[in-house]
């Protein structure tokens, strides 16, 4: 959702471009007033496959959502990284792009993501103008990711802090 792939030729060469179309639902917000659901990121908004799990075990099976403590901080809404798990992790509805990704997607995106250093994360929060306590939560929550991306996708890569800031 509210992402397009196209293919485009720009001089002499043809590749996939991808955009992002609106942003009224990332990190820890969505499109209403309502809070994110704590299940977010953990499971699909109709996930047949936990339902049945709770199904077959009474409702006893504890989701690995229930451990995340909300941190109650409107500017950011709902986002951790404590639990966060980067093989893991779902989106909100399924895609056909996530879900037939490779192994070689998946470490291309974490490379990307390697290159954010610490000092380019708290430029983007910075840009963000949100109060000082929700600033260096969200900084935190954003390196803690990244860290656990580079861990899970790309084991030999030295961690992003040992790398000099641009």
């Amino acid at each position: 959702m509210n992402t397009l792939d196209m293919w485009v030729t720009d001089h002499d060469r043809s590749f996939v471009r991808h955009y992002l179309l609106d942003f009224g639902s990332t990190l820890g917000s969505t499109s209403t007033p309502e809070r994110r659901e704590y299940s977010s990121g953990f499971e699909y908004y109709f996930d047949y496959g936990v339902m049945v799990k709770q199904t077959a075990t009474l409702g006893l099976m504890q989701p690995r959502w229930f451990a995340v403590q909300d941190p109650n901080i409107p500017e950011i809404g709902f986002m951790e990284s404590r639990v966060f798990d980067p093989a893991a992790w779902r989106p909100d509805y399924p895609n056909p792009a996530f879900d037939e990704r490779t192994l070689r997607d998946i470490r291309w995106g974490a490379r990307i993501v390697s290159g954010f250093t610490d000092d380019h994360i708290r430029a983007a929060v910075a840009a963000g103008q949100l109060p000082d306590h929700a600033a260096q939560y969200l900084t935190r929550v954003l390196i803690e990711r990244r860290d656990k991306i580079v861990r899970q996708w790309l084991p030999q890569a030295p961690p992003p802090a040992e790398r000099a800031s641009d």
